[in-house]
């Protein structure tokens, strides 16, 4: 398996292939359908996300959470299409 520290630059992922396992230290965005559909209209519109996204992992992610007073807890998370 590789290694990979976020956040990574392009010179950094160059040698990832598709198919590639990876082990990633640092954060991760999840984001679902609407979330992307939000980014992309603001890039469009020619602002800023709400957070920094730049030379970081956007992992495009359906989780399962539950409700916990005021909180949710995430009990799994996993790939959408």
């Amino acid at each position: 398996m590789k290694e990979l520290s976020l956040p990574a630059s392009r010179k950094d992922t160059g040698w990832l292939r598709a198919g590639d396992l990876v082990f990633l230290t640092g954060e991760v965005v999840t984001a679902r359908d609407q979330a992307h559909l939000r980014l992309a209209e603001l890039l469009r519109k020619g602002k800023d996300p709400p957070l920094n996204l730049k030379d970081g992992a956007l992992y495009h992610c359906g989780p399962l959470a539950k409700r916990e007073g005021r909180e949710w807890r995430i009990l799994s998370a996993g790939p959408t299409t």
